[in-house]
C-alpha cells in the first residue's frame, strides 16, 4: 500500500467522526427549527413589509424536510463506514479500527484498551489499514 492509498483509507475512516459532528449540528438546527414551527406564536406571518423574503410556514417546513434529508444521507454514509469495517475478516482488525476511527481514540488509548504496548497497537492499526478494503466503498 502506498502513502496515497493509506491516506485515503485514513481520511475515509476519519470522516466517520466528522459526519457524526455534522449530524449533531444539523440535529440542533432541526430542534431550533421545530421550536420556530411548533411554539405558539413562533412564526408570525404579517403582510407588513420588512425587507427580504417573508418567512412562511411553507418555507420553514421545506427547510425542515431538506435538513432531515441531509441528516438521513449523513447517517447512511456513517453506516457505510461501519459496514466497511464490519466486512473485515479479523475481529482484531475490526476492533482496532473501530476504537481508533469510530470512537476517536489515540494510539495510546487503543493500546490501553487492548492491553498491548503503544508501539504494538500502532503496528496492529497499520496492519489493519493495510488489509482494509476500499474497493467496495460506493459513496464517500
Amino acid at each position: 500500500m502506498n502513502e496515497q492509498e493509506r491516506n485515503a483509507k485514513i481520511d475515509y475512516l476519519k470522516s466517520y467522526r466528522w459526519i457524526e459532528a455534522e449530524i449533531m449540528d444539523d440535529e440542533e438546527r432541526l430542534a431550533r427549527l421545530d421550536a420556530r414551527l411548533y411554539s405558539p406564536g413562533a412564526v408570525k406571518i404579517s403582510d407588513m413589509p420588512r425587507g427580504g423574503q417573508p418567512i412562511t410556514m411553507e418555507t420553514l417546513v421545506a427547510e425542515k424536510i431538506e435538513l432531515q434529508d441531509r441528516i438521513n444521507a449523513k447517517n447512511a454514509r456513517r453506516r457505510a463506514i461501519l459496514e466497511s469495517i464490519e466486512r473485515m475478516p479479523s475481529e482484531r482488525d475490526r476492533r482496532i479500527l473501530k476504537l481508533r476511527f469510530v470512537d476517536g481514540m489515540t494510539h495510546e488509548e487503543v493500546a490501553e484498551r487492548i492491553n498491548y504496548s503503544t508501539m504494538q497497537a500502532r503496528r496492529y492499526c497499520d496492519a489493519a489499514l493495510e488489509r482494509f478494503d476500499m474497493l467496495n466503498i460506493n459513496d464517500r
